[in-house]
């Protein structure tokens, strides 16, 4: 039984990676970690996603500064074998001497044998970077998380929104107070007493001024809607009494509010984190896309020099012109 081998077609399945881009989402996905470094240190949300980004981003910027040279590495290796090649090729055709033919053969086959230790080197390189630039996030999960944040925002910014009202009530009913004790101050306690009721005819008693009298009884009124002890009437130890008490409730409102922004704001971090996130492995997305176009170009070079083969002859034919290829291919990649 013979074996009959039909002629290889050496064209290289390759596709020329977009440099500009690889290096611009590179670039991007640098700067987007820088932003996710900050929100990660404020939140300390999702540790473990963090880590993974930043292992790809580390990958992605050392894989970046070595393609370049290790292209060009490689492609200087197939120049020479290549010369190499044509010059046994050359020499066979000048020489009549069997004994220099077995020997230019011996040395083609050598030379053919290991034409790509290199290649194979860089391949296992390329598909291991590949393999780490890969590992993505779980997109629908994060989405989850995300939407789940963004209506805990929804709730925190309800919250703040009611905290402030109450507060804007109690400042203003604390300014009437205060309006109304400094009203009652300026005209001393010569005609009533600090612990008198302040009855609409003990307040006309005193002497004051109408917006003066107003501000008092409004005051006035605003206690007897919120305390039990208005229907028994209202002095001016109560009015004081009263002002202090609402500094209190309006200090602690204060400090609920603090508290309550920067929950709101711890939400609102961890959402941008996500987006941080989304926007990295967008990138990494991107630049992967052009990066394996070059791992694909070297196994296609590989696969092709391993077909099987008629003779040396033809695989060093094959090797030449495919390898002629993979040196135009790679010249381009910096």
């Amino acid at each position: 039984m013979t074996t009959t081998i039909t002629p290889l077609d050496n064209s290289l399945n390759i596709k020329a990676p977009d440099v500009q881009v690889m290096s611009s989402n590179l670039g991007s996905m640098n700067s987007t970690l820088v932003t996710a470094d900050v929100l990660y240190a404020k939140t300390l949300y999702l540790p473990n996603l963090y880590a993974r980004f930043k292992r790809i981003n580390n990958t992605m910027v050392i894989e970046h500064q070595r393609l370049g040279g290790a292209c060009m590495r490689l492609m200087r290796d197939i120049e020479s074998r290549i010369e190499l090649l044509r010059k046994y090729d050359q020499e066979l055709i000048e020489t009549n001497d069997q004994t220099d033919v077995d020997d230019i053969q011996t040395e083609r086959a050598y030379t053919l044998k290991n034409a790509m230790s290199m290649a194979s080197a860089e391949a296992l390189k390329l598909a291991n970077a590949l393999s780490a630039m890969k590992e993505a996030a779980n997109r629908q999960q994060t989405l989850e998380f995300k939407k789940s944040l963004e209506q805990d925002v929804i709730r925190a910014t309800a919250g703040l929104d009611e905290t402030r009202t109450r507060l804007a009530g109690l400042q203003e009913e604390r300014r009437v107070l205060s309006e109304a004790i400094d009203a009652i101050e300026s005209k001393g306690f010569a005609n009533i007493a600090r612990d008198t009721l302040l009855t609409a005819e003990k307040i006309i008693a005193l002497g004051l001024q109408p917006p003066q009298i107003a501000v008092i009884t409004l005051a006035i009124e605003q206690m007897k809607a919120t305390l039990e002890q208005g229907a028994e009437g209202i002095n001016f130890i109560g009015l004081l009494k009263r002002r202090d008490s609402l500094r209190e409730r309006i200090d602690k409102l204060f400090e609920q509010l603090s508290q309550r922004e920067k929950e709101k704001q711890a939400l609102a971090q961890r959402i941008e984190l996500i987006e941080c996130f989304h926007a990295m492995d967008d990138q990494r997305t991107l630049y992967v896309e052009q990066y394996q176009k070059v791992a694909q170009a070297v196994d296609s070079f590989i696969a092709i020099n391993q077909a099987v083969a008629a003779d040396d002859k033809q695989r060093s034919a094959r090797f030449v012109s495919a390898g002629l290829q993979m040196v135009s291919y790679l010249q381009p990649i910096r």
